[in-house]
């Protein structure tokens, strides 16, 4: 029993062993942001970023790997997800550019999710396979183990799915609520420019009318 439930951990913290990163900043006119991240070979990446403030809403995004590679680009565009497997082992390149801009600042939220399949995180380099480590365990239950852990991958993935929809509905409710409150601001400062035209206009005409009747009396 002992045997089983160290082997269960062991898989559970295997499985888990998942780097998640989430940051909101910002960009000035005419500069560049980039992120560096040691990922592991064969790791799954996943990166999604949404422009929440400035401007049209527009960024450009490039990832690069260890070697200087060109992974994935886009060009002037208000969101961007994208998933690929490192070949390389090394740092990783995310770069935001709002170079293009003259005066408008941005405001970008960016995610990242380093998942290591099969055996993961630091203990890949001490154990080949669960099957080594069941056997310095005395393990009996081997298949049950190796049914377990492919459950609770499936089981991480779903969450990583559930969590990045999350993530994505807040950054859009954030997007949403600043071109609200921009619209909302529009609309109050015109409404005042033309309640300021019209008392003025009205002004003016309650003057004229004034005048003229005043000059019929003296004549």
């Amino acid at each position: 029993m002992n045997t089983q439930r160290l082997s269960f951990l062991f898989l559970f913290g295997l499985i888990f062993t998942i780097e998640v990163s989430a940051i909101s900043f910002t960009i000035e006119p005419h500069k560049s942001v980039c992120f560096y991240q040691k990922v592991r070979k064969k790791s799954r990446i996943h990166t999604d970023f949404q422009v929440l403030k400035g401007g049209k809403l527009d960024i450009n995004f490039l990832i690069r790997d260890p070697r200087g590679s060109e992974i994935y680009n886009l060009k002037q565009t208000s969101t961007g997800s994208h998933n690929f497997m490192s070949i390389k082992q090394g740092d990783y390149s995310f770069c935001f550019d709002n170079s293009f801009s003259t005066v408008s600042t941005k405001e970008v939220n960016f995610n990242f999710k380093s998942h290591t399949r099969g055996m993961f995180g630091a203990n890949a380099d001490k154990m080949q396979n669960v099957q080594e480590y069941l056997e310095k365990e005395k393990a009996s239950t081997q298949e049950h183990i190796v049914k377990l852990s492919s459950t609770l991958e499936k089981l991480s993935e779903n969450i990583d799915e559930v969590r990045e929809l999350q993530m994505y509905l807040k950054a859009r409710e954030i997007s949403h609520r600043n071109t609200s409150e921009s619209t909302n601001s529009r609309i109050l400062l015109w409404s005042l420019i033309a309640t300021f035209f019209i008392a003025a206009a009205s002004i003016a005409q309650i003057t004229y009318l004034r005048n003229i009747f005043t000059k019929k009396r003296r004549v």
